[in-house]
């Protein structure tokens, strides 16, 4: 028999593991592009995306 207990357990289970599912699916959509991040005095100015699948380049310009 399954008791209320059972089931607040069962449900908690299945919404994080649910939570968790949709949150390597986010991850996995936002991956695999190319940015340029342009900072000037240590802030961050720009971030140009330069499509897919290369490496990151970020440029530092100090400002005096």
């Amino acid at each position: 028999m399954i008791t209320k207990g059972d089931k607040i357990l069962i449900f908690s289970v299945i919404v994080i593991s649910f939570v968790i599912f949709a949150g390597f699916q986010v991850y996995g959509l936002a991956g695999g592009k190319t940015y340029v991040l342009i900072e000037i005095n240590g802030k961050l100015y720009q971030r140009v995306s330069l499509g897919e699948d290369g490496p990151n380049l970020k440029i530092s310009v100090p400002v005096t």
